[in-house]
């Protein structure tokens, strides 16, 4: 089981960056040292290190120790070292963690999921430490009761909520629910809701944090076809963000769009596809822009092509630098009938490797694209696709994967 990434980072204070002693500084800086090195055995040393660290078995040099290994890269053994010290201390805080991660994991109804929270709730009883998981769990209830509509529920959870940005942020995703189910007048009353207390964060480690949800209330009201509104509120945040994305300037050229202003949207949307932000809707709504401004589509095809040209230059510009200049490491692997096949057997192909396993939903999600590519590919003797099964739970899996396929 993956434990949660935000549960490991809520760890982080008290492993790597605030040692209490010099034992931990000193296990933190030898499996650092470790990591640096170009030793392929770099591994298991930094696993005996973490043996020799955890050697007294205290729940706390364990859950540093799986922390640890997870900053280090290594979230396998991570999850080994935390799932046992769950077992080995069932009403501990791994052991809460957990079962916390199951909570809120859980999709299904609501009185499934109030039964779960009930039971953990018997099992780790709360005594106003670890306040972010409770608070999480009920914001979690929250949004399942809104998923079934009953927003008045829904409510009810948040108001035993006291972190401000957890019930601003909950109310959001509330009200983009109700929205897709076309509930409106709730919708509009959790989304006022969560903006208004978004507003009440203050700070400028807030700063970029408050223009991005402002932006999502705008797309909100670009929604409802408050199209004035909409632009009011998404043109004072886009001004003050010092970051805009793609999407971002994308949904403002819409909006530009939907209030008449053509000349802006064009611009907004014809910079996009200079950068290699364009696809087949913004191709659309530059014509559609263009067609405003001028009043007729003559002369559009001799203003497009030079900007798809230079897209596509920023597009090959864009791989090239994400293009890697390495020599791959050799390996050798088994194929299901018994030969072999190694790398330098391949020298001169392009090489494809995807790694899956039987267990994995989106690897198995994948295959369709990937059948694509082979057909794509198949006459051509020069690319190689290898599909590596691996992290199998049984010694050889070989008929499970025959079988499997």
């Amino acid at each position: 089981m993956k434990i949660l990434h935000l549960i490991l980072l809520s760890l982080l204070s008290t492993t790597l960056h605030a040692q209490s002693n010099v034992t931990d500084s000193l296990f933190i800086n030898k499996c650092m040292s470790l990591l640096n090195l170009e030793n392929p055995q770099r591994k298991t040393a930094i696993l005996q290190e973490v043996k020799a660290y955890t050697n007294k078995g205290d729940e706390e040099t364990l859950i540093k120790a799986a922390t640890a290994l997870f900053y280090l890269g290594m979230p396998i053994e991570s999850d080994s070292i935390y799932m046992a010290t769950a077992q080995k201390y069932p009403n501990g805080h791994a052991a809460k963690t957990i079962e916390y991660s199951k909570l809120i994991k859980l999709e299904e109804n609501s009185s499934k999921v109030l039964a779960t929270y009930n039971k953990w709730i018997k099992h780790f009883p709360d005594k106003g430490d670890n306040k972010e998981l409770y608070e999480n769990a009920r914001a979690h209830i929250a949004v399942i009761y809104a998923k079934e509509r009953n927003y008045k529920e829904a409510q009810k959870w948040l108001a035993t909520i006291k972190d401000t940005l957890l019930v601003a942020t909950t109310n959001i995703d509330i009200a983009d629910l109700a929205l897709h189910n076309n509930d409106t007048t709730s919708a509009v009353a959790s989304m006022e809701t969560g903006i208004k207390k978004i507003s009440l964060l203050s700070g400028d480690d807030f700063k970029e944090y408050k223009l991005n949800y402002f932006m999502k209330y705008a797309d909100f009201l670009y929604q409802l076809k408050r199209y004035e509104q909409s632009l009011s509120v998404f043109s004072d945040a886009y001004s003050h963000a010092a970051n805009k994305t793609a999407e971002q300037e994308r949904l403002y050229a819409d909006i530009l769009l939907a209030n008449n202003k053509s000349k802006e949207a064009m611009d907004l949307l014809s910079g996009l596809l200079k950068k290699g932000k364009g696809d087949e809707k913004l191709l659309v709504d530059l014509k559609k822009a263009y067609l405003q401004v001028n009043g007729s589509v003559s002369g559009y095809d001799a203003y497009i092509q030079p900007l798809i040209d230079t897209m596509k230059q920023a597009t090959r510009a864009g791989l090239d630098l994400k293009m890697l200049d390495e020599k791959a490491p050799s390996f050798t692997l088994k194929v299901l009938n018994g030969n072999m096949v190694s790398l330098e057997d391949l020298k001169g192909k392009v090489v494809i490797l995807d790694f899956w396993a039987t267990w994995c939903g989106p690897c198995k999600a994948s295959f369709p694209a990937m059948k694509s590519a082979i057909n794509k590919y198949a006459a051509d003797s020069s690319v190689v696709f290898l599909f590596i099964d691996c992290m199998e739970r049984v010694k050889d899996p070989s008929e499970m994967i025959s079988s499997f396929l």
